[in-house]
C-alpha cells in the first residue's frame, strides 16, 4: 500500500475527529460563564483605567502595607469581576537603573516575595486586571501590589511610563 492511499483512508475519520473535537470546544466554551460572559466583556471594556507618577519615597507606608496584605490582595484579585475605576501608580523615582530601593522597600519586597508571587498569578487570571496592566505594557515581574476596595483598583509598578 502507497502512502498515498493510507492518507485517503485516515482522512475521513480525520475530519469526524475535528468535527467532534469543534463540537466539544463549543459546548466547553458556551458553558464557561466567567472570562467569556457578556457582563466580564462589558466590564474589561467599561473599567476606566488610568495611570500617573508617584513619587514612591514619599508614599512608601501605603507602598509597603499594600506589600504586605499580598496574600489577601492575591485572593480578592481572584474573586474579582467588576470594578470601576483601575489606577496604576508608576514608581519613576525608583525604577531607573541608577536609581537604588529604599531599605524599608528592599526588605519588604524580599519577606513577601511568595506572596507577590502569588498576586501575580492571580493578576494574570483576572481578565479585567491584565488587559488594565497589558494594555499599558507593563510587565508582570514589574507589578509590586495591588489594593483593591470599592470597586476601585491601585496598581503599583515598578517601572517607568
Amino acid at each position: 500500500m502507497n502512502s498515498r492511499s493510507s492518507v485517503w483512508r485516515i482522512a475521513p475519520f480525520a475530519v469526524l475527529f475535528l468535527e467532534q473535537l469543534a463540537a466539544l470546544g463549543g459546548a466547553a466554551h458556551s458553558q464557561t460563564p466567567g472570562v467569556w460572559s457578556q457582563e466580564t466583556v462589558d466590564t474589561i471594556i467599561g473599567a476606566e483605567v488610568t495611570d500617573g507618577q508617584i513619587d514612591a519615597r514619599h508614599k512608601m507606608g501605603d507602598i509597603i502595607r499594600a506589600i504586605e496584605a499580598s496574600d489577601d490582595a492575591a485572593s480578592t484579585v481572584r474573586k474579582t469581576s467588576n470594578l470601576d475605576i483601575i489606577d496604576i501608580a508608576f514608581l519613576t523615582d525608583i525604577a531607573g537603573p541608577d536609581t537604588s530601593f529604599p531599605k524599608r522597600l528592599s526588605d519588604s519586597l524580599e519577606t513577601y516575595r511568595a506572596e507577590i508571587e502569588k498576586l501575580r498569578h492571580e493578576l494574570e487570571g483576572n481578565a479585567i486586571l491584565y488587559r488594565a496592566i497589558e494594555s499599558h505594557r507593563v510587565l508582570m515581574r514589574d507589578v509590586l501590589a495591588v489594593r483593591i476596595e470599592n470597586g476601585h483598583a491601585l496598581i503599583y509598578v515598578l517601572a517607568r511610563r
